[in-house]
């Protein structure tokens, strides 16, 4: 069993409550839990295990990304939110597995990789609209307000795609470069509802302009 688990972001307030595993926060509103993969898909994992496998919900977590790591990696793509700038581009991952979103859970690796390795002074902003999908966007300049808002509209399209069971949600969050977290913006029927306070005001690029 140990080799087939894998984390599993869920919103907080449909967590597994029939899990073994605590759920660990990972964003404002979101979870992580631990799952037993089959083929593809998941289930959960029993109330019950046998007395010679009981780990502690540490182990299982860590086990689980682990694990995580190990699976070929998700379709990559950029899309350009200016296309006059440099700093506006998204980073965008599908999978076809229902793994995609919960790979936020090796961060750090995907910003090794979205950066070729090199300090994140600024943060990131995330996205992550259904089990399938995540979209990062590395901050480096003023065109982080528009990798922003389109990082809002594709979280609203996306997320009124997916199956409902396979909803997460439209937010867009900030991970500051010491780990805190917001929501920043999210679209609430035609408009953009933006979250300028929190560390986000502390950033030193205005997201928010106009």
């Amino acid at each position: 069993m140990a080799t087939r688990l894998r984390p599993f972001i869920v919103p907080e307030e449909t967590a597994f409550r029939h899990s073994l595993t605590d759920a660990e926060p990972v964003l404002p509103g979101l979870v992580r839990t631990v799952v037993v993969d089959h083929d593809g898909e998941f289930g959960h994992l029993p109330r019950s295990l046998p007395a010679a496998f009981s780990p502690s919900s540490q182990w299982l977590h860590e086990t689980a990304v682990e694990n995580l790591r190990a699976l070929p990696p998700p379709e990559l793509r950029t899309i350009s939110a200016d296309k006059a700038r440099t700093d506006a581009d998204l980073l965008v991952m599908q999978s076809a597995d229902v793994y995609g979103a919960s790979r936020f859970s090796c961060f750090p690796d995907l910003l090794a990789d979205a950066t070729g390795g090199a300090p994140v002074e600024h943060g990131v902003l995330v996205a992550m609209p259904d089990w399938h999908s995540l979209v990062l966007h590395v901050i480096s300049g003023p065109g982080a307000a528009a990798a922003m808002k389109l990082m809002a509209q594709v979280g609203r399209t996306w997320i009124g795609g997916a199956k409902r069971e396979r909803q997460l949600v439209p937010d867009v969050f900030y991970v500051a470069a010491d780990g805190r977290s917001q929501v920043v913006a999210r679209i609430e029927g035609d408009v953009l509802e933006r979250y300028p306070t929190g560390p986000v005001a502390e950033l030193g690029i205005d997201l928010f302009p106009g």
